[in-house]
């Protein structure tokens, strides 16, 4: 347990977005000029979004990553961090149905808290993030960029499904 941090996602988010608006005001890649006003955007929505939550929950330990296995992959968080990212993992890495994952979002949205909650991590763009990362890193990202856009309409779908159900 000692190894576990506490998390706040809107600081992290609100950190994240200032240091790669700051980053990408000078990139020279066409594919990262042509998305990063979008995904930076999908980034405030979850801010905006996870801002208004009421957090009242007890944190449980999670997984910071669904698809990363090592001992810093825990955190101290609110279950719906491992329900949101367990639904993203889903969406961009297992290429699950629309329909097996508004079932998973069914029977787990206990609340309006949760719905919120749930929206916001599935919202907030980690995944284009780390492929940003990885291109500082000297990685070509293009290919996967262009796979995750392929995927947005999916998270649209799946945010749309989640913002009509009754918490």
């Amino acid at each position: 347990m000692k190894n576990i941090q506490d998390n706040n996602w809107v600081g992290n988010w609100q950190a994240k977005n200032d240091y790669l608006e700051k980053v990408l005001s000078n990139n020279k890649n066409e594919i990262i000029e042509e998305t990063k006003d979008y995904y930076i955007g999908l980034a405030e929505t979850a801010i905006f979004i996870a801002k208004r939550s009421k957090t009242l929950n007890n944190k449980v330990i999670c997984h910071k990553r669904i698809n990363m296995n090592n001992d810093d992959n825990r955190i101290l968080d609110y279950k719906e961090r491992e329900y949101g990212e367990y639904i993203k993992y889903l969406l961009f890495y297992k290429e699950k149905r629309i329909d097996y994952l508004k079932e998973y979002v069914d029977k787990n949205i206990k609340n309006n808290l949760s719905k919120e909650l749930i929206m916001a991590r599935i919202l907030y763009p980690s995944e284009y993030f780390d492929l940003i990362d990885n291109f500082y890193k000297g990685i070509d990202i293009n290919n996967d960029i262009y796979k995750l856009l392929n995927k947005e309409k999916l998270r649209s779908e799946i945010v749309s499904y989640i913002n009509k159900k009754r918490g």
